[in-house]
């Protein structure tokens, strides 16, 4: 068995080391004309990219990379985020999820409901419940919150919509929207020095129906002032928008666009930064369909390119 596993673990290998650590049993099966591996134990233990897995029933359709587990499922992300469920689909092609009676275990936060996605690294909760005090082993929280739509972003910002607060778990307010930091990417000022003199930074947060982010303000002893923005957006692709002007004409800016539907996927990429060279790069991708079948043609089309923005060369 140890040695059928490890032929396994081989032939996904290519497939971005979706590695098995632990089974009892592993089937082969052909569903379609499509490869389908049924792995079970107790439980069955994978790990891929830094991501830890575990399941009593695990099966990987691999022409669709498509991981399906199910019977007491856990799931721990590289953001360190725990996930337990009853059932969980992951596809392999864009990390996104799709899960059943989930459970949440972020930094200082449970969050739990009956449905749950990640998408362009996001885990948005519907009709979610959350609560700072799990930790405390009280059995009525201190503090908490419903919500009708949950997002928990990398670096554990929370954004949540159609708020009801909750003091031991009695309604006490009702909020349009409710925005959280929970890790080091929260409301910052800076004040040092450099070789130019002293300066001040302060990194100002903000949340609005397109999106969240910070608002950037810095000033420069005798050289002036710095303004900027770090966007993320909230929709259904993923966006991340960052500008940075630094005194006297130093810039830096990034711009990200993903969205995937079944008829198409579209990408692109814009990046500056004057701090390593003066080049503005860019790349636009488009394909359709966004994931094909075995007997579908995929049509992409890609452009990159630059703009030299250093008159020296």
């Amino acid at each position: 068995m140890a040695a059928v596993l490890l032929l396994f673990s081989l032939a996904l290998a290519q497939e971005k080391a979706l590695r098995i650590l632990e089974a009892e049993k592993l089937e082969l099966r052909q569903e379609g004309g499509e490869e389908v591996y049924v792995l079970t134990g107790n439980p069955v233990r994978l790990e891929r990219d830094g991501e830890a897995i575990e399941a009593g029933r695990a099966t990987y359709f691999r022409t669709r990379k498509l991981l399906f587990l199910s019977e007491g499922v856990r799931y721990r992300d590289r953001e360190g985020r725990l996930v337990e469920a009853e059932e969980l689909q992951i596809d392999l092609s864009d990390e996104s999820f799709d899960a059943l009676e989930v459970r949440i275990e972020a930094k200082d936060l449970l969050l739990t409901g009956p449905l749950c996605q990640r998408v362009a690294g996001a885990i948005l909760l519907e009709n979610g419940y959350a609560t700072p005090c799990a930790s405390c082993g009280q059995e009525v929280p201190d503090y908490a919150f419903r919500a009708r739509e949950i997002v928990l972003y990398p670096g554990d910002r929370v954004v949540a919509r159609g708020v009801v607060v909750l003091v031991q778990e009695k309604p006490v307010l009702e909020l349009p929207v409710l925005l959280l930091f929970l890790s080091e990417r929260r409301p910052r000022f800076e004040v040092g020095q450099d070789e130019g003199g002293f300066y001040l930074k302060a990194a100002l947060p903000y949340v609005a129906d397109f999106g969240l982010g910070f608002t950037l303000l810095s000033y420069y002893q005798g050289r002036g002032y710095g303004f900027g923005f770090d966007h993320y957006g909230t929709g259904e692709a993923k966006e991340r928008y960052f500008f940075l002007h630094t005194p006297p004409d130093t810039f830096q800016y990034r711009g990200e666009y993903a969205l995937k539907r079944q008829g198409f996927s579209l990408s692109a990429l814009v990046e500056r930064d004057d701090t390593r060279e003066k080049l503005t790069r860019f790349r636009l991708e488009a394909s359709s369909p966004s994931t094909p079948t075995p007997q579908d043609w995929r049509y992409t089309l890609r452009v990159e390119g630059f703009w030299d923005h250093d008159p020296a060369t």
